[in-house]
């Protein structure tokens, strides 16, 4: 795996789906790679809902959007913030089982 030296790449963002560096070997770029990560992020620092808006629309055209929704719809909703594949952490704790969810704040 190349190093990382950029703090907009994913790996710094705490949970990381491996499968992304799997992606960048074979051509294909996540079109988040690149882009201010606080828009990814709204929930951790005070964003705002065009932040969730404008990283959406970014992922609304990535290559990547289908495996990265679903990447995401399977981690715990509680410990995985931000918009991945598409969706916002509270579109996921939504679709959250309610045992689960009460256990999230």
């Amino acid at each position: 795996m190349t190093a990382h030296t950029s703090t907009n790449h994913p790996a710094h963002w705490g949970t990381y789906p491996t499968w992304i560096d799997t992606a960048n070997n074979h051509g294909i770029t996540p079109a988040c790679r690149g882009t201010d990560q606080a828009l990814f992020f709204p929930d951790t620092g005070g964003g705002t809902l065009g932040d969730v808006l404008r990283a959406k629309a970014i992922c609304r055209r990535c290559p990547l959007l289908r495996p990265c929704r679903d990447w995401a719809l399977k981690q715990p909703a509680r410990h995985l913030y931000g918009v991945w594949g598409g969706t916002s952490r509270g579109e996921r704790m939504a679709r959250t089982p309610p045992g689960e969810r009460s256990a999230m704040t």
